[in-house]
């Protein structure tokens, strides 16, 4: 096994409209839309038909929807053999997009809410190259999986979507994947600004106290984690030139063509200082600014992806990279950020390099904003 993904799912109930209604306003939309979806079973999606050998580990409830979300992964390739039925009914989304592709998304946990770090049985981690973790679960559990992927010589991606409230342990993260959106708001935090967002959790999470002891924190001061299309990687939007172009070749700082994720060093993290979103992940020269960010968060390499400007790549050892978007016209970015860390992860867990996995990334989810929905829109043909 290659990669295990650790996280949400969902069943997606989406609508589409002209525009989003105001505060109060009622407006009529499509016909009703439901699918399977949920960041962390989009991901595994993503990365079994990108080639890579995925295991998923959620939870769904012992519902109708649980069992369709289950048979729809099932029916993609990722191995859903450890999933677990909950008391809770299944995690619902209820999405709406406009008519030029944007969306909006609500979060009803269900089930996701009681999934814990001991659903994960330990031969699984022992067997996995890399973990992929995602935040619309409980917390605490998050963290103490990370700690026991890094345990069993794993190696851990957090996609920090959406950005925690309270705050939550980098010790054990390889590698940090946001939006500039997330970005702006993880260093905005940091620097020390008020505010809350809501979190994913309950009475069923580790104490969250456990993770504000450790060093190498991360925590929110508004709401992010929907995957509107300033989030989504490697797409010009509806003014992009029609169809998936080539991606260029990128470099890195000193010029090569590849680069690797280090392995996380043991040893606490700083806090971050500044923050300007308007400088987050724009170019691969304003990728520069970003990497005293990244040092001072302790995140040993950081994505920021940044739609029409591609991803740009951070590490603590100061190399960087930027990848250019990829020309498309927009339908729908539901599930396109996603799609970009599923094959992120799982290219890297089948050996790429880090530059290499990020343009497939690229192509993946620039394809992915191309047809409606989440899962639905992926490429099934994609190649290589």
């Amino acid at each position: 096994m290659t990669l295990l993904v650790f996280g949400s799912i969902n069943a997606d109930v989406t609508v589409r409209v002209p525009e989003f209604p105001a505060p109060g306003e009622t407006i009529a939309g499509s016909e009703l839309e439901t699918a399977t979806g949920g960041k962390s079973a989009n991901q595994a999606v993503a990365a079994a038909l990108a080639g890579v050998q995925t295991v998923f580990i959620g939870r769904t409830g012992a519902d109708a929807p649980g069992r369709a979300a289950r048979q729809a992964l099932a029916a993609e390739g990722v191995d859903v053999s450890a999933m677990v039925e909950g008391s809770r009914p299944t995690g619902t989304a209820l999405i709406t997009v406009r008519q030029d592709g944007e969306n909006t998304i609500v979060i009803a946990p269900g089930a996701n809410a009681q999934l814990g770090a001991d659903d994960c049985p330990p031969e699984l981690l022992e067997r996995a190259e890399w973990v992929l973790l995602g935040l619309e679960v409980p917390l605490g559990e998050v963290a103490e999986l990370a700690r026991r992927a890094r345990a069993a010589g794993a190696r851990v991606a957090l996609n920090l979507s959406p950005v925690p409230a309270q705050p939550f342990p980098l010790d054990d993260v390889d590698l940090v994947i946001v939006n500039e959106h997330e970005a702006a708001l993880l260093l905005a935090s940091a620097a020390g600004t008020s505010g809350s967002v809501g979190a994913s959790g309950g009475s069923e999470a580790r104490d969250a106290s456990d993770c504000a002891s450790r060093s190498g924190v991360i925590g929110a001061s508004d709401a992010a984690g929907t995957n509107g299309a300033s989030g989504v990687p490697g797409v010009t939007g509806a003014s992009g030139v029609p169809g998936v172009s080539g991606v260029p070749g990128v470099t890195g700082a000193s010029g090569t063509t590849g680069t690797t994720v280090p392995k996380r060093a043991d040893g606490g993290a700083g806090t971050a200082r500044s923050a300007r979103s308007d400088d987050v992940g724009r170019s691969s020269e304003r990728a520069a600014a970003m990497s005293s960010e990244a040092r001072a968060l302790g995140v040993s390499t950081l994505v920021v992806t940044s739609g029409a400007e591609g991803a740009v790549i951070v590490q603590e050892s100061g190399e960087r990279g930027h990848v250019p978007a990829v020309a498309v016209e927009v339908v729908d970015t539901t599930g396109c950020g996603d799609a970009f860390a599923g094959v992120l992860v799982g290219r890297l867990a089948e050996g790429d390099d880090l530059i290499r996995a990020a343009e497939q990334a690229s192509r993946f989810a620039a394809h992915a904003a191309t047809g409606a929905g989440a899962q639905s829109s992926y490429p099934r043909d994609f190649q290589v």
